[in-house]
C-alpha cells in the first residue's frame, strides 16, 4: 500500500516536471512572438500616434496647411482637372497586417524597462535624415503621466518610456520606396541597440511596400484640381494694386505668393481655395503689386482636403465671379459653363467622389487625407 501510493505520488511529480519544463521551453522559443501579439492588440486598440495638441482647446494654431500651386500650363497639356479624379470606381486588395487604406503610417514599437530621455532619441532618429523622402515620426509615454507624446514637441529633458516611430507610407510624389523602408529598418535596428530595447513591426516590410501602393493607387483616383479662369475683357490685364485690394475684400489672405481663403478646423489652420497668377506659376510679387498687371489669374481648390467639398467648390465659384464683375475679367467658358445649374452638377459630382472617399476610411478632409494629397 505505501509502495503504490509512493510510486503514484512520483508519477504525478514526474507529470507535473513535464508540463512545467514544456512550457518554459514553449516560453524560451517564442518570446517576441507573444509578446509582439499583445503589443500588437494593445495598439490597435489604442493607436500610438496621439496628435499631441490637437484636442486641446488651449492649443496655439498650428501652421496653416497650404494648397501646393499646380502647374497650370502642364495641366492643360494633360487635359488634368476640372474637378474629377480618375474615371471609374476605385477597388483596393485588402494587405495583410493592414485592416484599411486609410492605414498611410506605418509604426515600430520599442519597449524596455527602462526609460530614455528625449535628447538621445531624438539624435538617433535624425541621424541620415536625408535618406527619407516621406514624412516620419516618433512618439513617446512620457513619463511620469504614460500619455503619449510626439518628442519632437517636448521640452529638453522629458523622458518616456516606450516608444513609436512612424513612416508615412505614400504621398503625392508616390509610394515609399524599398530602399527607403529598409532605411528605417535601419534606424528602428539603431534606436533598439542604443536604448537596449526590442522592436515590434505592425507588419512585414514587404506588406508595407503593398500598402503603400495600394495608397498610392487611391491618390492618383481620386487627387483633383477644380479650377476657374479668369482673363481681362479688354486688352490690357489685372492692374496689381486693384487685384490685390479685390482679392483681400473678398476675404481671402496673403499667403507666400498668392492668395488664400482660410478656415480653422480644431487647431489647424486649412487654405480652402487659393487665387494664383496663372500665368507665372501661380506666383504674385507682393513687394511690387504696383508695377504688376496680371495676364490672367485662376481660382483653384482640391476637394479631397476639405471637409466639405462640395460647399468649398460653390463658395469659391462665387468668389469667383464676384472678383471678374469688380474687376472687369471673363470667366473661362463663358457664363453658360459657370451657370448655377452647371456649378450644381460639378458640386454633385464633387461630393460623390468625396463619398467614394469616405467608403475607404480617408474622409475628404480628414488627417489623413490631408497627409496624402
Amino acid at each position: 500500500m505505501s509502495f503504490n501510493f509512493t510510486l503514484q505520488s512520483a508519477l504525478i511529480l514526474l507529470g507535473a516536471v513535464v508540463v512545467l519544463a514544456i512550457y518554459l521551453l514553449s516560453r524560451r522559443k517564442y518570446p517576441r512572438e507573444d509578446a509582439a501579439a499583445r503589443v500588437d492588440r494593445a495598439l490597435r486598440a489604442n493607436p500610438p500616434f496621439i496628435r499631441s495638441g490637437d484636442d486641446d482647446e488651449d492649443a496655439e494654431p498650428a501652421e496653416a496647411e497650404l494648397l501646393e500651386t499646380p502647374d497650370f500650363a502642364a495641366m492643360d497639356a494633360a487635359g488634368d482637372g476640372n474637378d474629377g479624379g480618375a474615371p471609374g470606381e476605385f477597388s483596393a486588395q485588402m494587405i495583410e497586417g493592414f485592416e484599411r487604406v486609410a492605414q498611410v503610417d506605418y509604426w515600430v514599437k520599442i519597449i524596455g524597462a527602462r526609460d530614455v530621455g528625449r535628447e538621445g532619441a531624438l539624435a538617433i532618429f535624425h541621424e541620415n535624415a536625408g535618406q527619407f523622402t516621406k514624412r516620419r515620426g516618433i512618439h513617446g509615454l512620457k513619463m511620469p503621466d504614460n500619455a503619449w507624446r510626439n518628442l519632437e514637441d517636448e521640452a529638453e529633458g522629458a523622458r518616456f518610456g516606450d516608444l513609436v516611430v512612424t513612416i508615412q507610407l505614400a504621398d503625392r510624389r508616390g509610394a515609399v520606396s524599398a530602399e527607403e523602408m529598409a532605411a528605417f529598418s535601419q534606424l528602428v535596428s539603431r534606436l533598439s541597440e542604443v536604448t537596449d530595447r526590442e522592436f515590434f513591426f505592425m507588419a512585414p516590410v514587404e506588406n508595407a511596400i503593398a500598402q503603400a501602393r495600394v495608397i498610392a493607387d487611391f491618390i492618383a483616383h481620386f487627387d483633383s484640381v477644380s479650377m476657374l479662369r479668369i482673363r481681362p475683357r479688354g486688352e490690357g490685364g489685372f492692374p496689381g494694386e486693384d487685384l490685390h485690394r479685390c482679392a483681400l475684400e473678398l476675404g481671402m489672405e496673403c499667403d507666400r505668393n498668392s492668395y488664400a481663403r482660410f478656415k480653422m478646423l480644431g487647431a489647424r489652420r486649412v487654405a480652402l481655395y487659393t487665387l494664383a497668377d496663372g500665368a507665372r506659376h501661380g506666383g504674385f510679387d507682393f513687394a511690387n503689386m504696383r508695377d504688376f498687371t496680371a495676364r490672367e489669374v485662376v481660382f483653384y481648390t482640391k476637394p479631397a482636403r476639405n471637409y466639405t467639398p462640395g460647399a468649398v467648390f460653390a463658395e469659391m465659384v462665387s468668389t469667383a465671379k464676384a472678383f471678374a464683375a469688380r474687376m472687369e475679367g471673363a470667366l473661362e467658358g463663358g457664363e453658360a459653363e459657370w451657370s448655377q445649374i452647371a456649378v450644381d452638377e460639378r458640386r454633385a459630382a464633387i461630393e460623390q467622389l468625396a463619398a467614394e472617399m469616405a467608403r475607404f476610411g480617408i474622409p475628404a478632409g480628414s488627417e489623413e487625407a490631408l497627409k496624402i494629397f
